[in-house]
């Protein structure tokens, strides 16, 4: 563990990647309806929002997991500007995965698109990836709390979070911290665009659990205050 006042902030700008939501979108226009009205018949409305993807695929990069290659685990798609992102995309949405899935928890996809519950990153991503139950396995837990926090970037394993951000809730990547003034720690956010300066790399956040929930109130724009949920998933 570090000092106890410190910063550390792991990985490089090069890690960083930005939700497109492009080859996703693509495969899923090829193999799901979108038409809600076809046949004035409700399709099933499979959710192809990519920021729990591109914020662990961040991870991976951070973690050096992943080298920075287009595509991971053999797994390609013919689909030009596919990017790791859309990889882990496709694994949510692989039907042979689905078992391993509702082993985990079972949900209903129609309703609850894999790529947005939680519990299902880390069985993808160790499957994907051919990491066993151990300390180098991505891991999910309940319990988000600073030392957490600080335990895990001290260990250099960088932490997917998700909260209710400006444009919903949303996934997003815990790099850092620092907590030489106040307790701050540091995001990649895979969706600048929610930000005035539309700037999603290394935000800073103070970190508040004095009322028990977990709170990000925005550095630079500390009118704007983030509502975590009591999870993270660690790489």
């Amino acid at each position: 563990m570090d000092n106890i006042d410190s910063r550390k902030v792991l990985g490089v700008f090069a890690d960083y990647c930005i939700q497109t939501n492009n080859a996703a979108v693509k495969f899923g226009e090829r193999y799901y309806s979108y038409d809600s009205n076809k046949d004035g018949k409700k399709e099933k409305n499979i959710k192809y929002v990519s920021c729990g993807p591109e914020s662990a695929a961040m991870g991976l990069y951070v973690s050096g997991k992943v080298k920075h290659v287009e595509t991971c685990c053999g797994l390609t798609l013919d689909i030009p500007g596919v990017q790791l992102g859309d990889t882990i995309m496709m694994g949510f949405h692989n039907p042979s995965n689905e078992p391993m899935f509702t082993a985990r928890r079972p949900m209903d996809f129609s309703i609850y698109p894999p790529n947005e519950v939680p519990q299902y990153y880390d069985v993808l991503l160790n499957k994907m990836l051919g990491l066993k139950e151990s300390d180098s396995a991505c891991k999910f837990q309940y319990g988000l709390t600073f030392e957490t926090i600080q335990f895990h970037i001290s260990n250099n394993r960088p932490m997917m979070l998700c909260g209710a951000f400006p444009c919903g809730g949303h996934y997003v990547l815990c790099v850092g911290y620092d907590n030489r003034k106040t307790i701050n720690v540091v995001i990649n956010d895979p969706y600048p665009k929610q930000w005035k300066d539309e700037k999603g790399y290394n935000i800073e956040f103070v970190f508040d659990r004095s009322t028990g929930t977990p709170i990000l109130t925005s550095v630079k724009y500390p009118e704007i205050k983030v509502k975590l949920d009591n999870f993270l998933i660690s790489f």
